[in-house]
């Protein structure tokens, strides 16, 4: 028999669920406050494993659950469809269009911030010494260039003309600037020392240095992930640009025809559906 209706009950789902913990806050009409994480997720609903047990909360109140994805705040209207002793069942409004398009940016951004970005020389992202076991003398600045950067490790370059020596197992406190944003201070264990690498232009005098984060503070991890995201941001963005401009350029049937740069300029409005400055 419990099988029987463990199977009608799957079968009266439009939708498939499945396993995604995101942090998510739902607001009830009156003004309640529910903070928690998402567990079974469909297109129309998710459950909502509270902190608590929800308390003053009926099945049919209507509220909006709140998400912030790619650094931008999203809220979906919703109610409540069942209560539980952990946590609260809740159906969405919308038709599912938007949020599995919040749910995919989601997954997507999770693996970008794991898998970490390469800081492009232009980003001008610095690193500061903070606390080393031996401080390196400051003939060099006191500052070098971030490499890259994920949620849970960070590289960085510097040389060995500036005084600095680092070895595995080293304890720093680093700080990385990011102007105009406030600088990220974190602490973390030296993983290890490259000294030949493609990143490297002087094979002699520079080394990079692996940084393994150690626990960070939730308002450090989560300025890592803005980080992170900005510069997977402004990647894609260059990417497409260029993309964007070859196409257009190959798309003149006369490549030795010079094209001005109001043609141009046409051409990648038409691409990306909105004027572009060239």
């Amino acid at each position: 028999m419990n099988e029987v209706s463990k199977t009608d009950h799957e079968s009266r789902r439009k939708y498939e669920r499945v396993w995604f913990k995101y942090q998510a806050v739902l607001e009830i009409t009156d003004g309640k406050t529910f903070w928690g994480i998402s567990r079974d997720v469909s297109l129309r609903g998710l459950f909502l494993v509270t902190t608590g047990v929800p308390i003053g909360v009926a099945v049919g109140n209507t509220g909006v659950l709140r998400l912030t994805v790619l650094n931008v705040k999203k809220e979906f209207p919703c109610r409540v469809a069942h209560v539980g002793s952990n946590g609260l069942g809740i159906e969405l409004f919308d038709k599912g269009e938007s949020f599995g398009a919040v749910l995919t940016a989601s997954l997507l951004q999770d693996t970008q911030i794991r898998l970490g970005a390469d800081v492009d020389a232009n980003d001008l992202l610095k690193v500061v010494v903070r606390r080393a076991p031996i401080m390196p003398s400051l003939k060099g600045g006191g500052e070098t260039r971030l490499l890259k950067i994920s949620s849970g490790n960070m590289e960085f370059i510097y040389s060995l003309l500036f005084g600095w020596s680092f070895k595995a197992g080293d304890a720093l406190q680093l700080e990385i600037q990011q102007s105009p944003q406030d600088p990220i201070v974190v602490e973390g264990v030296v993983r290890t020392i490259l000294s030949k690498d493609s990143r490297i232009f002087d094979q002699v005098n520079d080394r990079i240095c692996a940084v393994v984060f150690s626990v960070l503070p939730d308002r450090v991890s989560n300025a890592i992930r803005e980080l992170v995201g900005r510069i997977h941001s402004r990647r894609l963005q260059k990417m497409m640009m260029q993309r964007a401009t070859s196409l257009s350029l190959k798309a003149d049937p006369s490549p030795f025809v010079h094209r001005s740069r109001s043609e141009v300029g046409k051409d990648l409005e038409r691409f990306f559906g909105k004027p572009v400055k060239v």
